[in-house]
């Protein structure tokens, strides 16, 4: 046994983990189709940010609060619509 096999898991382990983030990724998704109509495309709200970002005047410094503002339109019924 040299000094790198003591360090490295073996080729079965490293399956069985990949396999396992498979499983979990796939459960993940499955969970996500029932819930894709509360789910929102990124596009979109970079886009709904960007809007805010002009109406605030193109000053810097807002970006994290300009997505989570286009977030929370999105998310709330009604919401997004009432504020274009």
């Amino acid at each position: 046994m040299d000094v790198l096999s003591i360090y490295l898991p073996d080729k079965k382990v490293i399956q069985a983990q990949i396999k396992a983030k498979h499983m979990k990724h796939h459960k993940h998704q499955n969970q996500q189709s029932s819930t894709s109509e509360t789910m929102t495309d990124p596009k979109k709200i970079e886009h709904r940010a960007y809007e805010l970002f002009v109406e605030r005047g193109s000053s810097p410094g807002c970006d994290l609060q300009d997505w989570l503002q286009a977030e929370k339109e999105f998310k709330t019924p009604g919401l997004a619509a009432m504020s274009h």
